[in-house]
């Protein structure tokens, strides 16, 4: 039986208005958040769940870190 129209979904995250392929296309989300941290430390301190994903056009998953808010003294 073939597969006729199947879409391959391109998984990305969003970190504040930038959208980010995944580095690993075809590992977990717990490897690819691992990999992004190295250049992106929020990934250290926050956690992004399989159930968070959000899907955007046609072929796209979008992953939101969610940062905390930033403080302010005063």
């Amino acid at each position: 039986m073939s597969q006729v129209g199947q879409v391959q979904l391109v998984r990305h995250f969003k970190v504040g208005a930038r959208l980010l392929p995944f580095p690993i296309p075809q590992g977990s989300l717990e490897d690819n958040c691992r990999q992004m941290a190295i250049n992106y430390p929020a990934f250290r301190w926050t956690e992004v769940y399989e159930d968070d994903a959000v899907l955007q056009g046609d072929s796209s998953l979008v992953y939101e870190l969610k940062l905390p808010p930033t403080k302010v003294n005063g």
